[in-house]
């Protein structure tokens, strides 16, 4: 795991002459959000945890954690690849650390295996319209990895076919949260939403270059 040097650095809160009043601070914001925040510690084995995203803090806090020049921060979910964030104090800016999260996807080729089969099997309840089949199939794709896209677009594919609108809803969107490009998935929880009266003050606008030409 990379530890990413970030190019800006930031000042703590002490009184410098012509500055104007107030003190830098780190925002943590990820995607997908409600990731934990922990922060490195010279003299600990483990990190610490400092809170989830979205996270905001002083920099003069975590300087009074980190015990050190350098403040590293950690952001990891169950499922997704760790990252770290090295921030070094000094200089006079904020920073807003935005990380996406990479799904942790299993290593092992049995285990992939086993998560295709599992795929092809729940696109064929589908298309045979065995659409309670399909779910439990799903569930069973994410009992070996919560992070696989088509399991949510087979399950939320069976609700809206069930005519289950607020549990496809749910799908659709945890596969947006996965793939914020997926096209297919911006379509369908448009679709849902639609039915369900929801209004977006922002309409979901497929992936560049996707759809139609």
């Amino acid at each position: 795991m990379s530890v990413r040097r970030l190019q800006l650095a930031v000042a703590s809160c002490l009184p410098l002459l012509g500055t104007v009043g107030g003190c830098a601070s780190v925002t943590v914001d990820s995607v997908p959000s409600d990731a934990e925040v922990g922060i490195l510690l010279t003299d600990e084995a483990a990190m610490r945890v400092i809170g989830r995203t979205p996270f905001k803090a002083e920099v003069s806090e975590l300087e009074a954690l980190s015990n050190d020049s350098a403040i590293t921060l950690v952001v990891r979910r169950p499922g997704y690849q760790t990252q770290q964030f090295q921030v070094t104090s000094g200089m006079l800016s904020n920073i807003r650390i935005t990380p996406r999260l990479l799904p942790d996807l299993p290593r092992n080729f049995e285990g992939v295996n086993r998560i295709v089969a599992l795929v092809l099997r729940g696109q064929r309840y589908l298309i045979e319209r065995r659409y309670a089949e399909a779910v439990k199939t799903a569930e069973d794709i994410k009992r070996l990895n919560e992070n696989v896209a088509s399991a949510y677009e087979i399950e939320g594919s069976a609700h809206l076919l069930s005519n289950r609108l607020r549990e496809a809803r749910e799908a659709w969107t945890r596969v947006l949260e996965i793939e914020p490009d997926n096209a297919e998935a911006k379509s369908m929880l448009s679709l849902v939403e639609s039915k369900l009266g929801i209004k977006r003050a922002k309409p979901l606008t497929p992936a560049h270059g996707a759809g139609t030409p």
